[in-house]
């Protein structure tokens, strides 16, 4: 070796032997990502792990100065347990890597326990947490606590299994077996018991005791317990869980416990409970006063998810035998032409537009186009203009809807009540003498309730009549002519098949109800005035979307193998919903109504979309008939709990963003659950 070399790999050594490694280290988004200052060149560089070992982004080196004191920490095992959390974790990606570079079957301990362990707090659960079972059972010759089958009949045959002494019979399975608590460590020697008509070995389970059977070793479910709550309440990972295990026992005196429970031990133990919770998912995800009858969804995506290098088998787009061309154009949806709809967002703006107010020639252009558009806007202008060129404020919102890229049955629904008041109001009835009609009025469209009631235009005048009347015309073209898409239903042969397509989407209580279905517009490129900008990471999947009713509980998740966009939510609308829900709530609705009528109008005809409040703030060129403030039902709904939930999913990101695809949506899938008996537990609990 250069001696230069060597004399820098003693400085290395002596100077992690003597600084605080903290000094050197500091953590970086995202996860397993460091600055690391090397204090003989002075020089910081930013450290990851790529391809099994340490790679410098700085120096575009695997080998230099900065991973030189990141692989002398791995290599340097007394110091690890001063590490900073993250390196312990880059650390031990390498190594499970190399592990898995050493076979090609990576060794996982076996599982004996079968038995379902209960996830709620119940007696047995209670009473087996203060079981002392080295004072409670019988020891054999060596001292060892014994660990027999309980007599009872045989889970093959049902007779009644052998009850010969197992250790007088040598029914061993194991001597001298560790068995760890989480502040003790002893050994047992683990028995078996025999059937003694159809020879079957009945194995030890642990469950009576308490205790997870893995062959090898036994773990107590007080620890796997404790790491439990760890994981649904705190941020710590798996590995700083561990190493504080680790501590705790050879502060009790059991210094060999490391070596005995390594962290591959403890990892496999873990995912053993997990599988193991006796847990009813389909009930857990959902909601017990919505039950199957979901109305309102709040949906949005978040950016937990794990190593795109990890995704099993990619998902093949769904596709139904031919093209659907029965959609909704722009031009039907549409009231008026870009350029048209550009002034008629200035004349209602006024001074208040960026380009600021019309002048009398592009008044005159306005006017021009609209006789050709929709000759009762440009009267209703004519009319109601005092020569200021903009509108009256009363009609601001109504005219930047008129003037936005949305579709028109955002402003005017297109229920049969609402069809039958706008028909009352156009015949020149009042609705002011009729409470039910006014609010009825006030939670359909809260906008022309605005300008008629508010504004006191009852009874309407002749212009107000024929733009109305237009405007309900034009928002029924969408859909006017159009024949259902074929409902290709799931089969009960195809199940398998659809699930398989389905694997990186868990909706336990919303099963496939039918295909996705293919469209012709999905083969041209669209584009749209409000779009959402993404910030993706190199080597993980953008994140997870999840759907949410309006009682807060979350119906299921699925994972973006892509950008988040208007595709996710319609695919799991379209397929998993027998009827589409009345009220969607989602921060890009406004895309997202454009991409359902695009695609199946007929089936999202009646569905009402919303921005929720916090995004709302951002739509600036969108209707104002998307702001959900607007509407009174819906002031009381919290819009906010898909982001509120995504704060807690952030809380676990470090542990779930690189585990294998099928551990990462198991351990999503458990968090959301354990969320979920929160929330309904609350529900519940208020008179």
């Amino acid at each position: 070796m250069n001696p230069f070399r060597q004399q820098k790999k003693r400085l290395l050594k002596k100077l992690l032997a003597k600084e605080d490694p903290e000094k050197c280290l500091f953590p970086m988004a995202p996860w397993l990502t460091v600055c690391c200052l090397d204090k003989i060149s002075k020089s910081y560089g930013v450290v990851v792990v790529a391809d099994k070992r340490f790679f410098c982004s700085t120096c575009k080196k695997n080998t230099c100065s900065h991973t030189s004191v990141c692989t002398a920490m791995k290599n340097d095992v007394q110091y690890r347990d001063r590490y900073p959390e993250v390196i312990q974790e880059m650390i031990g990606e390498i190594e499970g890597q190399e592990q898995k570079d050493q076979s090609s079957v990576i060794y996982a301990p076996a599982v004996i326990s079968r038995k379902p362990i209960s996830f709620e707090r119940t007696g047995h659960l209670t009473t087996t947490l203060k079981m002392n079972l080295q004072e409670l059972l019988p020891q054999d010759e060596s001292g060892c606590t014994l660990l027999v089958p309980p007599l009872g009949p045989c889970p093959n045959c049902s007779t009644s299994l052998d009850t010969r002494d197992p250790v007088e019979e040598g029914w061993i399975r194991r001597k001298k077996c560790p068995v760890f608590h989480h502040s003790t460590l002893w050994f047992a020697t683990v028995c078996y018991r025999c059937c003694g008509h159809c020879d079957a070995e009945i194995e030890y389970d642990g469950n009576e005791h308490g205790l997870l059977n893995m062959a090898t070793y036994l773990i107590g479910h007080d620890v796997l317990r404790h790491y439990l709550h760890s994981f649904l309440r705190g941020r710590r990972p798996m590995y700083t869980f561990y190493t504080t295990w680790c501590d705790v026992q050879q502060d009790y005196g059991n210094t060999s416990f490391p070596k005995l429970m390594t962290y591959s031990r403890f990892k496999y133990g873990w995912y053993a409970y997990l599988d193991l919770l006796d847990i009813d998912y389909s009930d857990g995800f959902n909601c017990s006063i919505c039950k199957h009858e979901v109305d309102v969804v709040i949906c949005d995506g978040t950016s937990l998810s794990f190593r795109r290098k990890f995704l099993i088998t990619p998902t093949k787009e769904e596709t139904n035998k031919g093209c659907e061309t029965l959609q909704a154009s722009h031009a039907e949806r549409c009231l008026l032409s870009s350029k048209c709809r550009r002034l008629l967002e200035r004349y209602a703006r006024g001074g208040q537009s960026k380009k600021g107010q019309l002048s009398s020639t592009e008044l005159d252009t306005l006017l021009s186009l609209l006789d050709t558009e929709c000759q009762e806007l440009a009267s209703l202008i004519r009319e109601t203009d005092v020569g200021e060129r903009f509108c009256d404020p009363n009609f601001k919102d109504f005219f930047i809807s008129l003037a936005s890229d949305s579709p028109l049955s955002t402003l005017l629904p297109l229920s049969h009540a609402m069809s039958t008041l706008l028909s009352d109001i156009m015949g020149g009835g009042t609705i002011t003498d009729h409470p039910d009609k006014l609010d009825l009025l006030h939670q359909e469209s809260p906008i022309l309730f605005s300008i008629l009631v508010t504004g006191q235009l009852l009874p309407l005048k002749n212009p107000w009549k024929a733009l109305l009347l237009a405007l309900q015309k034009k928002a029924r073209e969408p859909f006017t002519g159009k024949k259902h898409v074929a409902d290709d239903q799931i089969s009960a042969s195809d199940d398998g098949n659809v699930s398989a397509l389905h694997s990186l989407a868990c909706f336990p209580s919303l099963p496939v109800v039918r295909r996705r279905g293919a469209y012709e517009i999905e083969s041209k490129k669209k584009s749209s005035d409000c779009r959402k900008d993404f910030r993706g990471h190199p080597t993980l999947l953008p994140g997870v979307f999840t759907i949410f009713c309006k009682h807060g509980v979350c119906l299921g998740f699925e994972v973006m193998e892509s950008h988040e966009s208007p595709n996710i939510p319609f695919t799991v609308l379209k397929t998993r919903f027998q009827n589409a829900p009345k009220v969607v709530i989602y921060d890009f609705a406004c895309s997202l109504h454009a991409y359902c009528l695009n695609r199946d109008p007929l089936y999202f005809q009646h569905t009402k979309f919303f921005v929720d409040r916090f995004h709302w703030k951002n739509h600036k060129a969108c209707s104002r008939a998307y702001n959900m403030d607007l509407y009174p039902n819906l002031r009381s709904l919290n819009s906010q709990v898909v982001e509120q939930s995504n704060a807690g999913l952030k809380r676990i990101q470090a542990q779930l963003s690189y585990m294998t695809e099928e551990n990462f949506m198991k351990h999503c899938m458990f968090y959301l659950f354990s969320k979920n008996i929160i929330v309904r537990n609350q529900s519940a609990s208020k008179p």
